[in-house]
């Protein structure tokens, strides 16, 4: 990361350290569902398919013959995260 000197006018730049944490706070959850719990916001189409990695076409098929949990924003489609984690969990095949 770069920044400027302090106090100085001129058109210099420091390398600052960048802080690096292995705290399990700041790193991703690896668990699909949970990722899709702490998701912010609607998700697009292609969002979720790269998520779920499928192809769009797949997932609009799905939308289109009402397999999944989503939303029509006029012509767009959007999945509600905290729907689509639970609709994942009824899915799981129990080994």
């Amino acid at each position: 990361m770069f920044g400027p000197i302090s106090g100085y006018s001129g058109c210099r730049w420091v390398f600052l350290p960048i802080m690096s944490t292995t705290s399990t706070a700041t790193t991703k959850p690896t668990d699909l569902i949970t990722r899709l719990r702490i998701h912010i916001g609607a998700i697009r189409v292609s969002e979720l398919a790269r998520i779920l990695t499928m192809s769009r076409t797949t997932l609009y098929q799905m939308v289109d013959d009402g397999r999944i949990p989503h939303y029509r924003i006029g012509d767009s489609i959007r999945f509600d995260p905290v729907r689509i984690s639970e609709w994942l969990a009824e899915q799981e095949i129990a080994a």
